[in-house]
């Protein structure tokens, strides 16, 4: 019996990408970069120093920072043992000089009572004499027999009594006015505690982070892999928030997807677990004979599925090593898929079919299997098929 063959040596374009995302390493603020250890496209490993830190000028801007955290301790303290009134002025530490937000809010503080006292001194003293005045004219009103004066002690009385609810009302809106003023300098002094305090938990995280970093001024590879990206930062400028200094590619032993859209007549060319070959177009140059492994077979719409494959360890590694594979991280690059150098005999391709019918259940497939029954009845190879078949596992 002759074996009839099935050329399955077809040329199919795809798209692939990577599955691994670059991770950033950035620089923390504040940090002076002393050395950058590696380039752009270099291969590291786990633990390997990448960037050292200049730990002279980490040490002065710690210096720095903690000089900062006692003048707004002073602050917090100014603010909080700030004079009330009825109560003298707390003095300021003798070991470090009172902070300028401290001495503003201290004198308006005092400024306050002071301005107060006085206006409330001199309003009451006029209320006073008027109520003397007031005392007087009512006991001489009493006193008083003549009618004809009667009436002019009335109208005085009338005048002064006027007079000294006026003058009370004024002391009185004087003393709210006061209270408001009082009121307006506790929130200031309320915000400036709430904003000091921000600062100090802000800069403590800073501190904590210079004094780690002095311990190991340097930063090590997370993972085995390639530097994709370098962004060399200013040389001994400190930086004013983080920033991304590399970009690495860690390495996996599957990175790397393919996916091909596949007509519905050509489908039974591919089946779960087969090899592929892929090449890249796209890019400066080819990179050939990347094995692949097809890991699925979906129906994306009527007349087209979509074959999915990964690349092998072997593949993998070979692309990573690449000067490409920078770009096909960035982008997708559009790959030709070949199946080299396959054929199979009418028998193999016939159960490949058969077995693609079974787990996709398309008609149009049916209609190639039935298409190559009768080329096989034709060439005598179709009872010997069944006949064989009996005997064998369908795969």
């Amino acid at each position: 019996m002759s074996q009839s063959t099935v050329s399955s040596s077809r040329l199919f374009s795809g798209k692939m990408a990577s599955q691994i995302q670059p991770v950033q390493i950035h620089v923390p603020a504040d940090v002076v970069v002393e050395d950058l250890l590696v380039t752009n496209g270099e291969t590291v490993r786990h633990g390997q120093t990448l960037l050292t830190f200049d730990v002279a000028a980490m040490t002065s801007a710690l210096a720095e920072l903690k000089e900062l955290n006692l003048t707004d301790q002073q602050t917090l303290r100014c603010s909080i043992d700030a004079p009330v009134e009825g109560e003298k002025p707390a003095l300021p530490t003798p070991a470090a000089k009172e902070p300028r937000d401290c001495q503003d809010i201290r004198q308006e503080h005092q400024n306050l009572i002071a301005l107060f006292a006085a206006e409330n001194s001199k309003s009451q003293k006029e209320i006073d004499l008027v109520a003397t005045y007031l005392t007087e004219a009512t006991a001489a009103h009493r006193r008083n027999s003549d009618v004809a004066k009667t009436h002019a002690m009335l109208d005085r009385i009338l005048a002064l009594s006027l007079t000294k609810a006026s003058l009370e009302n004024a002391r009185d809106l004087a003393e709210v006015k006061h209270k408001r003023a009082l009121n307006d300098l506790a929130a200031r002094r309320s915000e400036l505690t709430a904003s000091v305090q921000k600062a100090l938990r802000e800069r403590h995280k800073r501190i904590a982070t210079l004094e780690a970093l002095i311990d190991t001024p340097r930063v090590q590879a997370p993972y085995s892999g390639k530097i994709v990206r370098v962004r060399r930062p200013p040389k001994g400028n400190a930086l004013p928030t983080g920033v991304e200094v590399f970009s690495l590619l860690p390495q996996q032993e599957t990175g790397y997807a393919v996916e091909i859209p596949v007509k519905d007549a050509d489908i039974a060319l591919f089946q779960v677990g087969d090899r592929i070959s892929v090449e890249t177009i796209g890019l400066p140059a080819l990179v050939n004979d990347l094995q692949a492994e097809i890991r699925g077979i979906s129906r994306e719409d009527q007349g087209r599925f979509l074959v999915r494959a990964n690349l092998t360890i072997a593949a993998t590694q070979t692309l990573a090593a690449s000067p490409y594979s920078r770009q096909i991280v960035a982008n997708s690059s559009a790959v030709n898929v070949r199946v080299h150098k396959v054929s199979v005999t009418a028998k193999e391709f016939f159960w490949k079919t058969l077995a693609n019918v079974l787990v996709l259940d398309n008609a149009p497939i049916v209609t190639t299997l039935m298409a190559q029954a009768r080329a096989m009845r034709e060439e005598r190879v179709l009872p010997a098929l069944v006949k064989a078949s009996a005997f064998e596992p369908r795969h």
